[in-house]
């Protein structure tokens, strides 16, 4: 036998084996290839929709909160119309005639007063809540038949009207208080008539 027909068989048969080994890797490379861009596309797409999915959400979030903002700029606009029209509402009333005032602080007191109080004027109602209202007050009193033994108090409070004050319990009848009740009472009607 030949020695190198064997040696050419056993190398023809090593490059046919490497050339197959070859085209298999080859084969192997091109499927895992494609498997690596099928599942990098498919991530690229995932992470697209995710970003269009977060985007969406965060405009989504954006607009909410812009349309908050935008309510409470309106309630806070709202809110300062309504401290502008009580505030007047109190001025008006603090600027009434000295005579309607003092009408109007003897019907509170004849209606707030059991006949025993001291009364504490106001700072800024000492020419109206003085010694003659007090006599008035029990003069009225005394005709619906209560005791007549409120008291003018050497003391004043803030703000314009009076206090009635007896064994540590006060009725507070300033001008302030009352439109802060009135205001706690009708702001609801209030705003529906400013704002519709």
């Amino acid at each position: 036998m030949d020695v190198q027909a064997i040696l050419n068989k056993i190398d023809e048969d090593a490059r046919t084996a490497a050339t197959k080994v070859l085209e298999e890797a080859r084969r192997k490379a091109a499927v895992l290839r494609a498997q690596s861009e099928s599942r990098m596309k498919k991530k690229r797409q995932e992470l697209e929709t995710r970003l269009q999915q977060d985007g969406d959400a965060l405009e989504d979030r954006m607009i909410r909160m812009a349309a908050l903002e935008d309510k409470r700029l309106l309630l806070t606009g709202k809110r300062e119309v309504m401290d502008a029209a009580f505030k007047e509402a109190a001025r008006i009333l603090r600027d009434m005639p000295e005579k309607e005032a003092r009408a109007f602080f003897l019907k509170q007191a004849v209606r707030a007063s059991g006949g025993t109080e001291q009364l504490l004027p106001g700072e800024h109602s000492t020419g109206i809540i003085n010694g003659s209202f007090v006599e008035e007050l029990n003069a009225f009193l005394q005709s619906q038949g209560k005791p007549a033994h409120v008291t003018l108090a050497a003391d004043t409070v803030p703000g314009a009207g009076f206090v009635l004050k007896q064994e540590g319990a006060q009725i507070n009848c300033t001008l302030e208080s009352l439109i802060m009740s009135i205001r706690q009472e009708e702001e609801t009607q209030a705003a529906s008539i400013l704002f519709g």
